[in-house]
């Protein structure tokens, strides 16, 4: 677990909380581009369910890592449950 210390300088000089392990700590949202999400859609419109070789693919194309496409992947088939 990654801990988020706020010192009462930081908090009053609206600085940023120091963090102990970066690698932890939660990242910051990054929309997907308009050309990325094209890509992204029409690559779901031909497959829901892409293996991880054409994962890899897809990531090359776009701008995100191999995980980043599994979970977009995962997060569309949820909402077309919807």
């Amino acid at each position: 677990y990654a801990f988020i210390t706020h010192s009462q300088e930081g908090l009053r000089d609206n600085r940023p909380p120091i963090i102990d392990n970066a690698g932890l700590a939660r990242r910051r949202r990054r929309r997907t581009s308009q050309h990325d999400q094209a890509i992204l859609e029409e690559e779901y419109r031909k497959c829901d369910r892409p293996d991880k070789a054409r994962r890899k693919e897809i990531a090359a194309m776009v701008e995100m890592g191999d995980k980043e496409v599994q979970i977009w992947f995962q997060n569309k088939r949820q909402s077309a449950r919807r």
